[in-house]
């Protein structure tokens, strides 16, 4: 217990160290809950009917707090840390199943109180958490369903993998993986007799009711795919690429301000394999922990196909829980006596040190990276997005490739003119072109460039911006700067004929930093390739 109430602790001060942290993504779950709890249904502009999410239960949940009266970005980094406090008694209950002295449990706990690609998305507003708790709760009843097969244990793991196929789409995968590779170590090491039949009622009971689900879902909105997988959908060329941008951003690169964390992983992964690989034991425990880690590297292999511009591997954050099971295996093959009276002069004094050491600079250099994001978003995102609620009426169009924070704050309809686009399904299926963004007459469109005062922008965008059609009927407000590291701003046009009042204009923001440009005509020289 003493090292549950210290893992606890540490965690929470870690997640407070981080918040706030709400990347842009966050905000159109925040749209799509608030919009369903007004009455509007599931819709990014009410009105129409689009799946451009994909955490359904988590933007059920955010309905309800929203309903309840709560703030979405004030309430929902604070639930994600209470679901990470959850995750960790569950860690701590298989743990303490496990272990043959107290002192086992202090290194699983505090790596998973320590982990700080984990912690950030406890806090980041996004569904992480949730998925990352009921991968754990999904362990947890596999853990009961080898200990004795029944219907009960069946319907309690049916029902946590039918929660994650709700909370994130690869949850769909955790079932059939998980009974699959039961039934290959049943085989191999001739245990678990019995326990097909309820493995199969599990299979059942989660088919029926994701069935219902799917076709719920697509007699709703009409489509089998949600939108960002048809926008975002790959052929082998991109898929290689993916590997290859990971494997550096992972292992050699990260980014400016944060270091490669695919050690951090590889570090869990190679102990926990040790831990599993070096015991031959039997015993359910034993079976779970195998599971636990097979299971982790079968969600990485997925993860390993999607490029993320979000800080520290947020697809991965969630499997720290499975991957820190098995070390509690590794701990009992010290010798006895390394448990003694002299437990804190020993190894583990040095091993809670380096954890706390490298979990330490994992928080610093995590911190450094998503305090980025956040300024962008307290200095530029929300400030135009007020701007932009203040100076326009509020039937207008917005048409903007980041279709997170600037919408939602603002309230307006908006275009996702995005080369992948999230939120319309004609860009997405159809691709960009300069006509159909033309036709849906947006008042304000706004360019995500690389300048200030010169704007290098995405070829499409140019496309656009460059049209003389574009052209006559736009001008360019002003510049509104967003990230200062990479030289990033957001170009503002609006429509001629918008009805906007010329100190409205003078009040738009600067954003990051102190430099901007005002116009208010377009000529030739402001666009460039």
């Amino acid at each position: 217990m003493v090292a549950l109430v210290l893992a606890a602790v540490v965690l929470v001060l870690s997640c407070l160290y981080f918040t706030p942290f709400l990347p842009d993504d966050t905000y159109i779950s925040f749209r799509y809950a608030e919009h369903l709890a007004d009455g509007y249904g599931l819709a990014f502009n009410p009105g129409e009917r689009l799946e451009a999410y994909s955490n359904f239960l988590w933007v059920l949940i955010c309905a309800a707090l929203y309903r309840m009266g709560m703030s979405l970005p004030v309430a929902a980094p604070y639930i994600g840390i209470i679901l990470g406090l959850c995750g960790l008694f569950v860690l701590w209950l298989l743990c303490r199943r496990r272990v043959s002295h107290p002192g086992q449990l202090v290194l699983p706990l505090l790596i998973y109180a320590t982990a700080a690609p984990s912690l950030l998305y406890l806090v980041s507003g996004m569904e992480s958490a949730l998925f990352g708790l009921l991968l754990i709760v999904f362990l947890y009843y596999v853990d009961r369903f080898y200990e004795r097969p029944s219907t009960t244990a069946s319907i309690r793991v049916a029902t946590a993998s039918l929660l994650l196929a709700l909370t994130r789409p690869e949850g769909v995968v955790v079932l059939p993986v998980a009974f699959l590779f039961m039934a290959w170590d049943s085989r191999r090491t001739g245990t678990g007799a019995g326990s097909v039949r309820p493995a199969l009622v599990s299979i059942a009971i989660f088919a029926i009711a994701y069935g219902a689900y799917t076709v719920w879902r697509v007699g709703y909105f009409g489509e089998w795919l949600p939108t960002p997988f048809i926008s975002k959908g790959y052929d082998a060329f991109p898929l290689l690429t993916a590997w290859r941008k990971n494997f550096l951003q992972y292992f050699v690169a990260g980014t400016f301000f944060e270091a490669p964390y695919g050690y951090f992983y590889a570090a869990l992964a190679i102990t926990g394999l040790a831990g599993v690989v070096a015991t031959h034991a039997r015993d359910a425990a034993a079976r779970a922990d195998r599971l636990a880690l097979f299971l982790a590297f079968a969600l990485a292999a997925v993860y390993f196909n999607f490029v993320d511009w979000m800080p520290g591997m947020r697809y991965h954050g969630p499997l720290v829980g499975l991957m820190c099971l098995p070390l509690v295996r590794l701990q009992r093959m010290l010798p006895e006596a390394w448990w003694g009276k002299q437990l804190w002069r020993g190894g583990l004094s040095i091993a809670v040190a380096l954890v706390i050491l490298a979990g330490g600079y994992g928080l610093y250099r995590m911190k450094m990276r998503s305090g980025i994001v956040t300024q962008s978003q307290a200095e530029c995102m929300v400030p135009m997005a007020k701007w932009l609620k203040e100076t326009v009426p509020p039937n207008s169009l917005l048409a903007i490739g980041d279709v997170g924070a600037v919408p939602y704050y603002s309230g307006l309809r908006t275009l996702d003119i995005h080369r992948e686009s999230l939120t319309d399904h004609h860009i997405a299926r159809e691709g960009f072109t300069v006509d159909y963004v033309l036709e849906r007459r947006p008042e304000i469109v706004i360019f995500n460039v690389r300048g200030v005062f010169a704007a290098k922008m995405d070829p499409l965008h140019y496309s656009l911006g460059n049209d003389a059609r574009f052209r006559r009927q736009y001008r360019l407000i002003g510049t509104v700067r967003h990230a200062w590291y990479l030289g990033r701003s957001y170009w503002v046009f609006m429509r001629g004929d918008a009805p906007v009042r010329l100190d409205a204009l003078e009040r738009l923001p600067v954003g990051v930093g102190m430099e901007q440009r005002r116009a208010f005509r377009l000529s030739d020289e402001e666009l460039s390739p």
